[in-house]
């Protein structure tokens, strides 16, 4: 079983002799993720993603629920099939056709496979088997706001603010039943399976949730237009009502402040090399700043731009 204080050419001969292979495997570093490290792994019998993964309290990541989540989803066919699990490691198919950007989530003929992808995924929430995270996007605002005072960090001044804003659209949230949500739906979680098709990847935090939080993070993560914001709600839902496009508002916000403050909580946790996350950031957001300050800052800007839309809309 991989530790969390091996190396990373340790972890990669780890990967290497596990007995699952048909033939001598190669391996390759994969850059983009900012929360745990990936690998390429080709045979004679095809290619997969090694990702190597541990428990990060601060934001509520446990991995005994990320591989629940990565075998439901898996069962359900909306992420690459799962062929290898066990603690810190799960190896799925690699996907060929890359991952989506904002550019593709604006095609009308990739949005409607992405929100049938949702819908089918917040259909499956039977697969789930065993123990998984709930997950509360206000009640994340509030640990981070929290972690944030403790850490002193940067924001601190407008963590009060913030934490208001929270508090003030979770009371405008009617109950719900709980899916199975993947509460972290950037572009780049998206990928095309080479077959047309289209599956998410990177479940982290998925769970059960509202399903409203994944609609919501489509639109806001892309910086989709209006008119596509719109399309996402009348895809999913049939038709665009009062009730649900206000609710659709309340999550557009409530994600992007959710992202604000997970880049304030890694500037101030992160164990990752300052390399490595810089490599990260240059691959996903080119004309960003190249460390997890560029993120904050980026979210920074979507936030103050969602809660002025929904102000000018709404009221609070």
């Amino acid at each position: 079983m991989i530790e969390k204080n091996w190396s990373e050419a340790r972890i990669g001969d780890y990967v290497l002799a596990l007995p699952i292979w048909k033939s001598k495997p190669a391996l390759e570093r994969m850059v983009g993720g900012l929360c745990n490290m990936n690998f390429k792994v080709t045979d004679k019998g095809g290619a997969y993603v090694a990702r190597i993964g541990f428990d990060i309290p601060v934001h509520g990541i446990y991995q005994s629920s990320v591989g629940a989540t990565m075998q439901a989803a898996s069962a359900l066919g909306v992420t690459p099939e799962i062929v290898h699990a066990e603690p810190s490691l799960l190896i799925g198919r690699f996907a060929p056709g890359g991952a989506l950007g904002p550019d593709d989530i604006a095609d009308p003929r990739t949005l409607n496979k992405v929100v049938a992808l949702i819908k089918r995924l917040h259909e499956g929430s039977a697969r789930l088997h065993g123990a998984v995270s709930y997950f509360w996007p206000f009640q994340v605002v509030r640990r981070y706001c929290e972690i944030g005072r403790e850490k002193r960090s940067r924001l601190i001044d407008r963590l009060p603010e913030l934490e208001r804003v929270a508090n003030l659209l979770e009371r405008d949230v009617a109950p719900f039943t709980p899916v199975f949500t993947h509460n972290d739906l950037l572009p780049q979680n998206f990928v095309f399976d080479g077959k047309g098709g289209v599956l998410v990847v990177d479940w982290d935090y998925g769970g059960f949730g509202h399903p409203d939080f994944d609609l919501a993070a489509v639109a806001v993560n892309a910086d989709a237009s209006a008119e596509y914001e719109a399309r996402i709600v009348d895809l999913y839902y049939g038709d665009r009502t009062p009730a649900n496009w206000r609710r659709f508002s309340i999550f557009k916000v409530i994600v992007t402040l959710r992202e604000y403050l997970w880049g304030m909580v890694q500037e101030a946790t992160s164990e990752l090399s300052p390399e490595l996350v810089a490599a990260s950031m240059s691959h996903h957001y080119a004309d960003q700043k190249a460390g997890y300050e560029g993120y904050t800052d980026m979210n920074e800007a979507r936030f103050n731009k969602q809660w002025e839309l929904f102000r000018r809309e709404f009221g609070g």
